[in-house]
């Protein structure tokens, strides 16, 4: 029996001289796990940063080549392709190729990013692009891009801007681009390296906006009148004259 004993304390010794001796290579190995997660997670971090720069980055000089282009043209339906141009997706979104396009009606042109949109009227569009859709960045050889490969029929846009006219409480009628900035007084309340979202206030209503949004479609109504309509808050602005109607969703 006392042989047994010593035998089964001998074991005892050995297994637990192999629990302290594996029990501290876990430990360290844990920790170097803990080390190399926190780097990870550390470079993740600055991936989604550098990533985020990217994009800003692409939208800004995008942002100024809209805002700096004087486009002009003696065809009509250019200078309004061009125009709805600013409006259309152009990120190259796999899964929405739709809105990459301009949609183009008897005598409409038809573009949104669904965070805005743009309908112009156009009387001159050539018989053989009517009912058809061409991609964003064409600026010439308009029939030979247009693309039957994308499902139709687009979204009901011009529906979506007049239930918000219909429904609007702020309305101010017959200004200009320069009256706006004036009568809305576009407040900066987030400011970043890239973009500024402002607030615009009507009837003691604040609603907020991305400034470049509201810039490009003045740039789009500049040296005209046009009404300007707002349902609440929480609804998007609508710009509107006989000419174009714009539609700019809130930011919340």
């Amino acid at each position: 029996m006392q042989e047994l004993i010593t035998l089964l304390d001998q074991q005892l010794i050995e297994l637990t001289n192999y629990y302290n001796k594996y029990n501290i290579e876990y430990a360290s190995i844990q920790e170097k796990i803990e080390n190399m997660e926190a780097q990870r997670d550390h470079l993740e971090h600055l991936i989604n940063g550098i990533e985020t720069s990217i994009y800003l980055t692409k939208q800004k000089i995008i942002e100024i080549q809209i805002l700096e282009t004087d486009y002009s043209s003696d065809d009509p339906f250019e200078k309004d392709f061009f125009y709805a141009s600013f409006f259309a997706n152009r990120e190259n979104d796999s899964n929405r190729p739709l809105y990459e396009h301009i949609n183009i009606t008897d005598n409409e042109l038809w573009a949104s990013d669904t965070r805005r949109g743009i309908i112009i009227k156009n009387n001159n569009i050539p018989s053989e692009l009517r009912n058809t859709i061409i991609k964003w960045d064409v600026r010439d050889n308009f029939a030979s891009n247009i693309n039957k490969n994308v499902d139709r029929p687009y979204p009901d846009l011009k529906q979506v801007i007049n239930q918000e006219k219909n429904a609007a409480e702020c309305r101010v009628e017959n200004i200009t681009a320069k009256d706006f900035y004036r009568l809305f007084k576009l407040e900066p309340v987030v400011q970043g390296e890239h973009r500024i979202i402002a607030k615009i206030s009507c009837l003691g209503m604040e609603i907020m906006f991305n400034k470049f949004y509201i810039d490009i479609a003045l740039k789009c109504l500049e040296n005209m009148q046009f009404t300007v309509l707002i349902k609440d808050r929480e609804s998007p602005i609508v710009f509107d004259n006989d000419a174009m109607s714009i539609i700019i969703m809130p930011i919340f």
